[in-house]
């Protein structure tokens, strides 16, 4: 059985569905169908567990069950697994280089505000997060990690711990400790959204395959908020969750494609405030100085904390 060699870890809210979509269309590449197995990050999986009580999240925990994710690629070079919470762990990296230490490392960031932002928008659209405003929800933060105010639809406590998914220069650091340099390609955000292709052509050429290809390029993910919280609550019910976990995974896949549509409906984030987006860049500019020194560039000048 084929082992993956590529780990796209994340960060989430940072272009990594659209890498996985453009990656996936290359004949060197093998892409599971199944994104986000997490299947390395064994701390969020133990603390989901103990959260809810039993399995409810991560289907695939022993080896066996995870490479057959993997049973469909044939002779490509690059088998690759794109889990957005494997940069989060305290264990992934560790976890993934005992698993095979020749793995390639494809890591993207973000802005930390905006991406906290974005973030916060998704965990509300997924009822991870039951608190519509951001700036209510950061401030929640310090009771939540008492566990307190914690929606019982979290896919585990930490994930409502915002201040922690910005700490990039702390997860970044945990695989430079492990992996060779040449063995990770860092992404900032706005390089990707500026230029996919161009991108996707490094990558490529990261990977040691044909650069030449050209993916379709198009708009993977835009804004989205939920139209019906209530049965979206009714679902993530753990005994309605449990029964629903019967149904085999690719008829329980293919209902919730069909009904992403009726759920969901596309609208655009309003813009944050000016003042309260220059309070935090106050807070998180000592990670953006500690991620500029590690990866040899000025992210300040480039995210204009310069101005703050």
């Amino acid at each position: 059985m084929v082992k993956p060699n590529l780990f796209i870890v994340g960060a989430p809210k940072s272009g990594t569905s659209a890498l996985y979509r453009f990656l996936k269309q290359h004949p060197d590449i093998f892409m599971p169908k199944y994104k986000e197995p997490h299947f390395f990050s064994k701390d969020l999986q133990k603390e989901s567990d103990i959260f809810h009580g039993f399995l409810k999240h991560y289907p695939f925990r022993s080896e066996d069950q995870y490479l057959s994710l993997f049973s469909g690629a044939k002779d490509e070079k690059i088998i690759g697994d794109a889990s957005t919470h494997a940069l989060f762990s305290n264990v992934a990296a560790k976890e993934i280089y005992n698993f095979n230490p020749e793995s390639k490392i494809i890591i993207m960031l973000r802005e930390p505000i905006e991406y906290l932002y974005s973030l916060h928008s998704q965990l509300y659209k997924h009822l991870d997060e039951n608190v519509d405003d951001f700036k209510k929800a950061l401030q929640l933060e310090k009771f939540r990690k008492n566990g307190e105010g914690i929606p019982k639809t979290a896919e585990f406590p930490s994930k409502l711990h915002y201040s922690d998914w910005a700490k990039f220069d702390v997860q970044l650091s945990r695989y430079l400790k492990i992996f060779n340099k040449n063995k990770i390609k860092i992404i900032i955000f706005d390089d990707f959204k500026s230029d996919n292709l161009k991108i996707c052509k490094e990558i490529f050429s990261f990977l040691g395959i044909d650069d030449s290809f050209i993916p379709e390029i198009s708009i993977v993910h835009s804004n989205k908020i939920l139209k019906h919280r209530k049965f979206m609550g009714f679902i993530k019910n753990p005994a309605v969750f449990k029964i629903m976990k019967i149904i085999p995974r690719k008829y329980y896949s293919a209902i919730g494609r069909k009904f992403h549509d009726a759920l969901y409906k596309k609208q655009k984030r309003n813009p944050l405030n000016d003042s309260f987006s220059n309070e935090l860049k106050k807070i998180y500019k000592p990670i953006v100085e500690n991620l500029s020194v590690m990866i040899n560039r000025d992210l300040i000048s480039l995210w204009k904390y310069n101005e703050i």
